[in-house]
């Protein structure tokens, strides 16, 4: 009998001491995550250099953005447009300004007139980072929070840095130079709407394409282009990549094509031949290919 009330007791011990109120436990748990604080500031250290015609112009640093007025803020965001930061001289109208990362990744965005034209700037992100982009100044900070899957939310049509900006290279004079030319392999593509006749790509819209730099499987770097900017830039908005064309033909559903969590991106390979593949949205390398020798985008309206 005492063995049996000695055996109760102890039950009745490690069930006070095991029971807790219902989340206690998770709470002690956790790690708090602190959020970054509202309205960072430029890193006084801050500094990058100008290049322009392969010899330094001067370096951009944290006096020179905080003595100029954003063109863009709201609550957690900064933006000065780099036409604004650099002098016509220094970045002439249809000049190209190639933006790299410091992981050695870099986006290419070339300054253009009109009020759709994308627009280089420097951004300072809510986590004090600063960063290159493309925006619309129509709306250089979308909202896309809560806008995706079955809503369809267009994505972000503009090139950005993942990785914060160490330096920037400039070419051209308005006219592109024989290192930004486009190559004669993308120049030569394709385009077909539903049974018209193909039609080439002009190098106009070529040149309106922002391009951007990703890290081959050997940590050489690639050029490509987003295949929705092209199409949207060659026919319009509205039309819809259904195959692509090379050493085979693949088709790409509307799911795909919909699909804005993945891009579909020509590449460009050390021997000017193109590629189609899909990355995902915020890889900063290249994803597998889908068709070599890319010849024909084949798309309906």
């Amino acid at each position: 009998m005492t063995m049996y009330l000695l055996a109760l007791g102890a039950m009745g011990l490690g069930s006070a001491v095991g029971c807790s109120k219902p989340g206690e436990d998770s709470e002690a748990k956790r790690t708090p995550i602190p959020e970054p604080a509202p309205g960072a500031s430029v890193p006084s250290s801050w500094s990058v250099p100008v290049k322009a015609a392969g010899a330094k112009v001067r370096n951009l640093d944290a006096a020179t953005l905080n003595a100029t007025k954003p063109d863009f803020a709201d609550d957690e965001r900064k933006a000065w447009r780099l036409d604004r930061l650099l002098s016509d001289s220094e970045f002439p109208l249809g000049a190209l300004v190639e933006a790299i990362g410091v992981d050695g990744v870099g986006i290419s965005i070339r300054r253009q007139d009109g009020e759709d034209a994308p627009v280089p700037v420097i951004v300072l992100t809510r986590r004090g980072e600063l960063v290159a982009a493309a925006v619309s100044a129509k709306e250089p900070f979308p909202n896309y929070h809560g806008q995706g899957g079955r809503l369809k939310r267009p994505g972000d049509p503009f090139p950005r840095l993942i990785s914060p900006l160490a330096r920037l290279r400039i070419s051209g004079t308005g006219m592109r130079t024989k290192e930004h030319v486009a190559p004669a392999s993308i120049e030569g593509l394709l385009i077909q709407i539903g049974d018209n006749p193909p039609s080439q790509i002009s190098s106009s819209v070529l040149g309106s394409v922002p391009s951007s730099t990703v890290l081959g499987d050997s940590g050489n770097k690639k050029t490509q282009w987003n295949v929705r900017d092209l199409v949207a830039a060659s026919v319009g908005e509205s039309a819809v990549l259904i195959a692509v064309e090379g050493d085979e033909s693949v088709a790409v559903t509307s799911a795909q094509w919909s699909d804005m969590r993945i891009r579909p991106v020509l590449q460009l390979n050390r021997r000017g031949q193109l590629k189609f593949q899909w990355q995902e949205d915020t890889a900063a390398v290249a994803g597998q290919v889908v068709v070599r020798t890319v010849r024909l985008l084949k798309l309906k309206k």
